[in-house]
């Protein structure tokens, strides 16, 4: 048995979603990510429905500073019918970016449930 075959919840799930990356560079472990989980549960991929506006890299920032910060991420595409969503990231550290995309997800009335998984958990120096 593989976790995808023991998690239900995959089963629901009919689009896969990367958190979108603020730097821009040539190799994105998260779209890589998304898009091999997408191919592997038989999922539609899309990388172009959520944007980062941010123009500093969180991990960078210290928690005082992520608290202040407005959330720059932003839908830039409705759903086109109900469904769910797997939200992938490659590093979960205090979970804000996460709950800044599952916002902006929760605006269209279109999206069903939304899963998240992240591939790595940092120590929480705060």
């Amino acid at each position: 048995m593989s976790f995808w075959d023991e998690t239900p919840e995959i089963h629901d799930v009919r689009t896969v979603l990367p958190v979108p990356p603020t730097k821009i560079r040539g190799y994105q472990p998260t779209i890589e990510i998304a898009r091999a989980v997408a191919a592997r549960i038989g999922a539609y991929y899309c990388g172009d429905v959520l944007e980062n506006t941010a123009t500093a890299e969180m991990k960078s920032l210290t928690w005082e500073e992520k608290k202040k910060l407005q959330p720059t991420i932003r839908k830039t595409k409705n759903a086109i019918r109900k469904h769910s969503i797997l939200l992938i990231d490659d590093l979960y550290k205090t979970g804000l970016t996460l709950t800044h995309c599952v916002s902006a997800l929760r605006e269209d009335p279109l999206v069903d449930k939304i899963y998240v998984l992240a591939v790595t958990k940092t120590r929480n120096t705060y």
